[in-house]
């Protein structure tokens, strides 16, 4: 078994970075659908400890950056909230139908199976959490996506740190080659 949680750190940043602010959007609108509606209530009735953890849904907004990006990029509204709830709908649709045909490749090794970690009971709530009790009205979700966003933006100080250094470090190993 391979831990699905190994770090590519450095190299999803570099991903992140190149996102457009659709993408930036929607990853933010997954994240406050994670946290409000699967975080720690997709747990298993076998193991309460084991639920569906948040690389979840990075893995998932990798995928769909990658495969959807021209749809998601086409997306429009009069303000964020209205892009944010299409963009939320969109992600619900994505990760639901990867649920329930129980395959989400790991984004860097892709013969990984990332569901393959978690009991069937925790992909099982997930999917119907995802189906039928999201409400993409509710002003706690779109304060949390709020509050996320704004976690997000604090973070981007640390994380610009960090990308520096790892291309600098990435320059001196060209250069010893």
């Amino acid at each position: 078994m391979i831990n699905n949680t190994y770090s590519f750190s450095a190299i999803e940043l570099i991903l992140a970075e190149g996102r457009t602010r659709n993408e930036k959007l929607l990853n933010s609108v997954a994240k406050s659908i994670y946290y409000k509606y699967l975080y720690k209530k997709t747990a298993s009735q076998e193991d309460k400890e084991q639920y569906i953890p948040s690389y979840f849904v990075k893995t998932t907004i990798f995928w769909m950056c990658e495969q959807k990006h021209y749809e998601l990029n086409k997306i429009d509204g009069t303000n964020d909230e209205e892009i944010e709830k299409k963009l939320a709908l969109e992600w619900i649709q994505y990760t639901s139908k990867l649920l329930w045909n129980g395959v989400v490749k790991h984004y860097f090794l892709e013969e990984v199976n990332i569901l393959d970690s978690y009991p069937i009971d925790s992909v099982t709530i997930a999917w119907d959490i995802l189906k039928n009790g999201i409400d993409l009205d509710n002003r706690a979700f779109i304060s949390a996506t709020e509050k996320v966003r704004d976690g997000l933006l604090k973070l981007k100080c640390e994380q610009y740190v960090e990308h520096q250094r790892f291309k600098k470090n990435l320059s001196i190993i060209d250069i010893k080659q």
